[in-house]
């Protein structure tokens, strides 16, 4: 009976520090920010946000630095949909220097919008910076121009 209490008590131990999750560290500080960036070119306008916080987590005495964010990068024709016509491919990314993200789209009938976008999650130990200058090419059928995205923060 001795030795069936001690198995219980040690069993019950194991159960309940294998169930305290160490691996989620609450965080010590939380940033939340908010960037935009635009910049234009003869065709296409564009404006990226990016959207998320930075989070400062104690880690057995080691500040642990991530961030986590949302982006979205919208892409607008200048001109009128007849210019553009007939659209029958369009790809166009963005680098930041620290990521960069691209899409390509082709088309079977030319779009009634001519507003592009491209969206998604970014997780990690970096982020873009306030100040940064973003890189975005756009590609149409025959056509292709770069330009440079600032920041228009307050």
């Amino acid at each position: 009976m001795k030795n069936g209490l001690i198995t219980s008590i040690i069993i019950t131990a194991t159960l309940i520090t294998g169930c305290s999750n160490e691996d989620e560290t609450e965080p010590k500080e939380v940033t939340n920010y908010e960037h935009t960036y635009t910049g234009e070119s003869s065709h296409w306008i564009a404006e990226l946000t990016y959207e998320g916080a930075e989070i400062i987590t104690d880690e057995d005495g080691v500040e642990q630095q991530s961030n986590d964010a949302e982006y979205e990068l919208q892409l607008v024709y200048r001109g009128a949909v007849e210019d553009i016509r007939p659209l029958n491919q369009l790809s166009f990314s963005f680098d930041t220097g620290r990521f960069g993200r691209s899409i390509g789209r082709e088309f079977d009938r030319p779009p009634q919008d001519l507003t592009f976008s491209l969206s998604g999650h970014d997780k990690g130990i970096s982020k873009i910076n306030e100040n940064a200058t973003i890189e975005v090419n756009v590609e149409w059928n025959d056509h292709e121009e770069s330009f440079e995205l600032k920041s228009h923060n307050n």
